[in-house]
Order: structure tokens, then C-alpha cells, then sequence
């Protein structure tokens, strides 16, 4: 076997093994849903730690996973509906030992630079605090939209407008494309993003078909999703160009890292709760 068809393999085992997780989440119900995307929270943070370093943003590891865990369990705990008291007790374990986890690691394996377990500056402690909410924000709020039984219909949309905007886009050649963000992802294109967004479009249609649900709603919902996504997508390759990197990590292989497989997540949840709760659903 050539190492091309040997890289598509290992890519092609990787994705499936990232959608029968996300899948199983799914179906077990929020509580699944809350511990799976906790190991994805606590690997996001490690990378996006590691692309604003590099990026020379000054944020500190140990307040981005002490406030990104504390934000993450007590969002969680509160869309599962757990006791409050219970609720503040795991947000404060939950930073505490995520304080610890950076100091540790910062003072054994080091960082990329030498004051990064030093006392925070304003815009150390903003840059800090934007990485915790850019994380673990969107990803608690997978657990509410799991309530709502709408996790399926987002990570539908999401990929297909990821399967299709590839598609699309490798369908015409390279100097037809006309370039989306040339200065960020020199690969993405109009072609791909029109492609994806029409799949996207039929994702949400067949989903209310399905489901016996409204389809202008449904398809609202994908066509917003669709577009954030792509934002998301975006906005995650601008932190990478800045950092000089190719992928956010190499815990999935040819994937990438984490963030590589979940950025356009952590724009279209956001977009599609504030989207839901307008609608007064």
C-alpha cells in the first residue's frame, strides 16, 4: 500500500472514530455528552494555550485551564440540572485542579516562554480568559443543546457543510477557485463555501423531514450554523497562521488536533443557542 492510500486510511479510520464518539454521546444522553466533550475541553485548552503562545499573546496556562475546567463543569452541571450547591462545588474543584494542572505543567515540561507562570497582566489575564471562553464555553453548551435534541441536527450541519465545502472546492481546479480568506486559509474557496453551505441547506431540510419538524425553522437553523461554522473554521486557521503551525496538535493523527476537528463548533453552538433562544424556543 502507498503511503498516499495509507495516510487516507489512517484519516478515513481517525474521522470515523471522531463521529461514532460524538454519535454515542449523543445517543447515551447529556451526561455522556458532558464527559465526552470534558476530555475535548481539557485537550482544547492544552492547544489553544499553545497557538496563543506561539501567536505571542501572554496567557498562562494555569488560569486558562484553572478558569476554562471551572467554566466548563459549572456550565455543565447547570444545563444538567444539578443541585446549585453541587453546581458550585465542581466549578470550584474543577478550577482549582485545573490551576494545578497548568502550574504543573509549566514548571516540568516548561512553555514558550520564560514568564508563563508568572503574575497575570491586564492583557495576559484578558487573552487568559478569552481562550477559557473560546474553549469550554461552546463545548458546555453542547450539553444544553443535547437537552434540547438538537446535538444531531448541529453536528449534521456542521459536517456535511465540512464534506461538501472540500468537495465542492477540489472539484474545480486551483486557478478557477475564487480564494474565501486567501491571508488566512489559502485553501478555502467561494466554490467550497457555496457548496457547503447547499449541503448544509439539505442536511437541515432532510433532518425536519425526518423528524416531523418545521422545515423553514430547521433549515434557518443549518443555514446559521453553516455560516458560523465557516467563521469558526476561519478564525481557528487565523490563530495557527499567526502561530506558524499547520494544525492545532497531533492527538488525531492526520487530523490534526482536537481543534482541528471541532472549530467550527466552537462558533456554531454559540450561534445556534443565541439563534434558539430569539426564536423563544
Amino acid at each position: 500500500m502507498s503511503v498516499k492510500f495509507q495516510k487516507i486510511g489512517n484519516r478515513s479510520l481517525v474521522g470515523i472514530g471522531v463521529v461514532a464518539a460524538v454519535g454515542l454521546s449523543i445517543e447515551l444522553g447529556p451526561w455522556a455528552v458532558f464527559g465526552l466533550f470534558g476530555l475535548v475541553a481539557a485537550v482544547g485548552l492544552y492547544e489553544v494555550c499553545a497557538l496563543f503562545e506561539r501567536g505571542g499573546h501572554a496567557v498562562k496556562p494555569w488560569a486558562v485551564y484553572g478558569m476554562g475546567y471551572a467554566l466548563y463543569a459549572g456550565c455543565g452541571m447547570i444545563w444538567l440540572e444539578v443541585m446549585e450547591a453541587y453546581v458550585s462545588v465542581m466549578a470550584a474543584m474543577a478550577g482549582l485542579s485545573g490551576v494545578a494542572v497548568g502550574w504543573v505543567q509549566v514548571r516540568r515540561q516548561g512553555w514558550t516562554r520564560p514568564d508563563a507562570a508568572s503574575a497575570l497582566s491586564a492583557a495576559g489575564l484578558l487573552w487568559s480568559l478569552w481562550a477559557a471562553v473560546y474553549v469550554a464555553l461552546p463545548l458546555a453548551l453542547l450539553v444544553w443543546l443535547r437537552r434540547a435534541d438538537l446535538m444531531w441536527p448541529l453536528f449534521l450541519t456542521v459536517w456535511a457543510n465540512d464534506v461538501f465545502a472540500y468537495l465542492a472546492g477540489s472539484s474545480f481546479k486551483a486557478e478557477k477557485r475564487h480564494k474565501l480568506a486567501p491571508h488566512i486559509s489559502p485553501n478555502k474557496s467561494w466554490e467550497g463555501a457555496v457548496g457547503g453551505f447547499c449541503a448544509a441547506l439539505a442536511a437541515g431540510w432532510l433532518w425536519a423531514l425526518g423528524n416531523g419538524l418545521p422545515a423553514a425553522g430547521m433549515l434557518a437553523f443549518a443555514a446559521v450554523v453553516s455560516v458560523v461554522s465557516v467563521l469558526g473554521d476561519l478564525l481557528e486557521s487565523y490563530y495557527k497562521r499567526k502561530a506558524g503551525l499547520k494544525d492545532s496538535g497531533t492527538l488525531l493523527g492526520g487530523h490534526g488536533g482536537v481543534l482541528d476537528r471541532f472549530d467550527s463548533v466552537l462558533l456554531a453552538s454559540p450561534a445556534a443557542v443565541l439563534l434558539l433562544i430569539l426564536s423563544g424556543i
